[in-house]
Formats: structure tokens, C-alpha cells, sequence
């Protein structure tokens, strides 16, 4: 199923005195800050391949249209950059913003059996793989609002200030971006005999972990130390009362001796195959 959205958003805003009040002035005017907000939901259809495994694409687009224009200017008196603003609607410009994204994901069930006869009958483990990729494309170019003014500072060194003229910010607007995560949860029940049960054959499910999930990241784009922390989430409830929830973190790369890590994994470094970080774990008690 294919669907397209959008829906639109006019932003003003003014801070005047009484006094000022005077539509037909120029100043009043430029005392304003407005700009239109434009976001498209594009809704892509959910597809299976091979029956098992599911995919979901999506794309989000939005742009916001501005009605003046900053300039970078270096204010000699005070040695640094400042931002002349511009009239209102005395110019127009637009800045995009865009992203797209695929996820696959697919459920395996594995059973073992220990016998109708046996006190624990069975237990059934439910493995959640999945995968995603995300991409963002570079917006940081002169075709969306951003401009770099090259001037010379105090000291006579060359500097470079960037920013975005439509809305005054400065920096370099949003860098090309790739990554990719990878989710793997986990769930564990038993079937056990209902010693309650006086006919002898009855059952019941036993959750033994409500959630086991195993995540880590890998950026394309970074220049190096591409992976994240692999992260590790249990959570589980005894006796139907007590509740328990545990997290630990791994780091895939290897440290030098004076524990700072560098591009190298772990176990190429003979440091096994994830350096243990940090831990956590909270109980709570339900009566």
C-alpha cells in the first residue's frame, strides 16, 4: 500500500512595544520571524520475501521556506563575526531535509522436547533478528542555504565561518550519512506439568525470559571506529513477583596500555572477542 501526505505549518513570531505598533512601518516588519514548515509522509508498501522474511522501506522529505536573508559580516570593533539579518520578504530561500530507510526482519522458533513425563516438558526459545539501514544525503551544500565567508581574524590568520543564509545558524548543515543496526531478541518459555492439576496431565506455560536483546550499530561514514558499543538487555519476572532487568555493554575494539581504544577489533588484538564495559541491574518486588 502506497500512501502520500503533507501538511503545512506557518510560523510568526514578534516582540514589540505598544508604542511600535505600525503595520505599514518597515521596521515593525522586520522585527518578524517567520518561516513555513513543509513535511511530505511518503508511506511505502511492507513487502515479504521468501515468506519469512519482511521488509519495510520508508522515505521522509520536508522543507522550510524562509523570507529574509543573514550575512556574515566581521564586526572590527569587537573581532568576531556577527549576523547582519536581512528585510523581511526581502528574499526567499528554502532548506531540505530528507532521509530513507529499510528495515528486514523475520521470527525463528526452535522447540525441545523433554517428554509429556517430565516435570519440565519443553522449552521454546523465539528469536527476532533484525537488520536495518538508514541513509541520509548531504544537505550541506550552497543548493540549501549554506555559505561559507572567509575573513581575517586579529591575529591576521584566514578563518572560514560557516553557516546557512535563510536561517542564520551556523555550521556546516547535515553531513551525507549511512548506517546500519542490527537487533537480535530473544524470548525463552518452558511447558511444565500443573502439579495442581489432580488428573496429572495437565500443563501451563512458564515464561523464563521475557526479553533477551542483543544490538550494536556500524557507521559507514565515520573515519574510523565504524562499530558502537554492542549492548545486551535482559528482562525477566520470577515467581510472577519479582522483576528483573539487566543491561551490559561490550566494545568491539581493542585498547593500548594505557586504555585508550584505537581502530583495531579486540580479537585481532588477542583481547577476546568484546571488552566488557559496563553493567547494570534493577529488582522490584510486585505483591
Amino acid at each position: 500500500k502506497f500512501s502520500l501526505g503533507y501538511n503545512t505549518t506557518l510560523q510568526n513570531s514578534i516582540g514589540f512595544k505598544s508604542s511600535e505598533f505600525n503595520i505599514s512601518d518597515p521596521a515593525f516588519i522586520n522585527k518578524m520571524n517567520n518561516s513555513m514548515t513543509h513535511n511530505f509522509s511518503i508511506g511505502l508498501p511492507s513487502f515479504q520475501v521468501f515468506k519469512y522474511l519482511n521488509f519495510s522501506p520508508s522515505i521522509s522529505y520536508g522543507m522550510n521556506w524562509y523570507f529574509r536573508r543573514y550575512d556574515a559580516v566581521f564586526d572590527e570593533e569587537r573581532k568576531t563575526v556577527s549576523m547582519e539579518k536581512g528585510d523581511m520578504f526581502g528574499a526567499f530561500g528554502m532548506v531540505h531535509r530528507g532521509s530513507a530507510s529499510l528495515s528486514i526482519s523475520t521470527r525463528l522458533y526452535g522447540m525441545f522436547n523433554f517428554g509429556s513425563y517430565h516435570k519440565i516438558q519443553a522449552i521454546r526459545h523465539v528469536v527476532s533478528p533484525s537488520l536495518s539501514f538508514s541513509y541520509t544525503p548531504d544537505l550541506s551544500g550552497t543548493w540549501n542555504g549554506y555559505t561559507n565567508y572567509i575573513y581575517t581574524d586579529a591575529s591576521g590568520q584566514e578563518r572560514t565561518y560557516s553557516y546557512n543564509k535563510f536561517t542564520g545558524q551556523t555550521g556546516n548543515g547535515t553531513k551525507q550519512a549511512a548506517s546500519a543496526s542490527i537487533s537480535i531478541g530473544n524470548n525463552f518459555e518452558a511447558k511444565v506439568r500443573d502439579l495442581a492439576d489432580t488428573t496429572g496431565k495437565g500443563s501451563k506455560k512458564v515464561k523464563l525470559i521475557d526479553q533477551f536483546n542483543i544490538a550494536t550499530n556500524y557507521n559507514f561514514m565515520a573515519d574510523s571506529l565504524n562499530m558502537s558499543t554492542v549492548s545486551m538487555n535482559l528482562t525477566t519476572t520470577l515467581f510472577n513477583k519479582v522483576n528483573i532487568s539487566a543491561s551490559f555493554g561490550f566494545d568491539p575494539y581493542a585498547v593500548d596500555k594505557h586504555g585508550r581504544k584505537y581502530n583495531r577489533f579486540a580479537v585481532s588484538e588477542g583481547q577476546g572477542l568484546l571488552r566488557f564495559t559496563n553493567a547494570s541491574v534493577s529488582a522490584s518486588y510486585t505483591r
